[in-house]
């Protein structure tokens, strides 16, 4: 069942629930769920739900009679992904996500925790070319894969290192993923994060770079609050400055 902020939304009622997002999406906001992530049970998710298309209909329907615009699918099953069980199992969820969420009225996106697992070589690369066309975004997270990883604007944007080969971001778009499907995921201070941490003036210049070659894919913050309107302001600076 919802949890934490989820919980508060589902507690406000359904007028309180549409003034809210009447305001937010008025200015530009959409407002989503997050599902699963990196607690004990969500991470054994895969066999622990032995239906995932039943639960995805499940979700889908609370999003719908909570009034929200959608949901991200942060699924961090990683025995599951690395063992090949898990990407039958999110492949069948979003089927069913998708069926029950149309587009696009509703948006779908993906928590990828590391960006290593959406390159060619990814689990995620194998759940993208079966139902890729029905997700939106993919959230990947350029950091906590290493204290020197996806720290430089090249790390980050054209060669990351030898221990993850081809997952930088245009990597992975070479890949095969669109480019404006891929969201780079950056934490705000080294409290969010304490690793693949850039000062946000210099990702500004970054983000500036790969929009300046045709990437239009936008910028993940970890995590409210510190990624406060300042960061993103600083960060979205050179790229599409407000």
């Amino acid at each position: 069942g919802p949890m934490d902020s989820a919980q508060w939304w589902e507690q406000q009622g359904a007028d309180k629930q549409k003034d809210l997002k009447k305001k937010y999406n008025e200015a530009g906001v959409k407002i989503i769920v997050s599902a699963f992530g990196g607690g004990s049970q969500e991470m054994s998710v895969t066999s622990a739900v032995k239906d995932p298309a039943g639960l995805a209909k499940k979700i889908g329907d609370w999003v719908k009679a909570n009034n929200l615009d959608g949901i991200d699918v942060d699924y961090e099953d990683f025995d599951a992904l690395n063992d090949g069980s898990g990407v039958p199992w999110v492949v069948s969820f979003q089927k069913a996500l998708r069926n029950a969420l149309p587009s696009p009225q509703y948006v779908i996106s993906h928590t990828r925790t590391y960006s290593r697992m959406l390159c060619g070589k990814g689990p995620y690369s194998d759940i993208h070319k079966q139902v890729g066309d029905s997700i939106d975004w993919y959230n990947a997270q350029f950091y906590n894969a290493g204290p020197d990883e996806y720290t430089t604007c090249d790390s980050l944007l054209n060669k990351s290192s030898s221990q993850y080969p081809g997952t930088s971001l245009f990597e992975i778009i070479k890949s095969g993923v669109p480019q404006n499907k891929v969201v780079l995921g950056k934490p705000a201070t080294t409290k969010d994060a304490q690793q693949g941490n850039m000062d946000a003036n210099v990702l500004a210049g970054c983000l500036k770079t790969a929009k300046d070659n045709k990437w239009s894919g936008g910028v993940m913050g970890w995590e409210y609050p510190d990624a406060d309107s300042k960061w993103i302001s600083t960060v979205r600076s050179k790229a599409w400055p407000v």
